[in-house]
């Protein structure tokens, strides 16, 4: 699996913190399938039985199978107009920040669904905003865009708050999530206006977010919340 990539044209402060080279050159742990398949099953039990439970599980397991301090999905949307994320679930450390929206620009999950392409960040502060007001700092982030009829709606990521170093293996793994976070998001639109399903999910799967943009990550508490985020 090769993960070199090169933007000439991207910002050099971006270009500086891109170390997709890292995951090629760090000795890969052996996989553990077993580990993943009980991940796997709790993802589609929840997908079956608790719907609005399937994102947040699914987080939970790539924050086990890869041992991330975070890990979590944002979904690509708009705002007034305006390229966003919204980070739907998040576990661990950046649980507090569950329901942020943040400007396309100003997160590596930009670049993400830009180039279509998995990406290891190493101290993505310097060259991000948004990543730069995160504590405990990040000090790396491996993201993998997920499609949904061929195109990216989304990433699934997984943060290193601490001395965890990702390697191949992590982003295998978190590929093969991200195949789930795929198949969640389009059970979850098509759901319809189901009490359980975030308004904020169905409104990203139609690139319509109808509520006011933030300036800058802002935790909430409650999903159902997030419409009221204001500056």
């Amino acid at each position: 699996m090769a993960f070199e990539v090169q933007f000439p044209d991207v910002a050099l402060a971006v270009q500086n913190v891109i170390a997709n080279q890292r995951l090629n050159e760090r000795s890969a742990r052996q996989p553990d399938y077993a580990a993943q398949v009980a991940a796997t099953t709790t993802v589609v039990k929840a997908l079956a039985e608790t719907p609005d439970s399937v994102l947040a599980k699914l987080s939970q397991g790539v924050l086990q199978l890869t041992g991330a301090d975070s890990a979590g999905v944002s979904l690509f949307g708009r705002a007034n107009g305006n390229r966003v994320f919204l980070w739907q679930a998040a576990v661990g450390l950046f649980e507090k920040y569950l329901g942020a929206v943040v400007p396309y620009e100003e997160s590596p999950c930009g670049l993400v669904i830009s180039t279509d392409k998995t990406m290891l960040m190493l101290n993505p502060g310097e060259a991000y905003k948004t990543a730069a007001q995160v504590q405990p700092p990040i000090e790396e982030v491996l993201l993998v865009p997920f499609h949904v009829n061929g195109q990216a709606v989304g990433t699934v990521w997984a943060i290193s708050q601490g001395h965890k170093k990702f390697d191949a293996e992590d982003a295998r793994l978190i590929t093969d999530m991200s195949e789930l976070a795929a198949l969640a998001y389009h059970v979850l639109t098509k759901m319809g206006d189901l009490e359980l399903l975030n308004k904020a999910v169905q409104l990203v799967a139609e690139e319509q977010l109808q509520f006011p943009l933030a300036a800058a990550v802002r935790p909430v508490t409650d999903q159902r919340t997030v419409e009221t985020i204001t500056d």
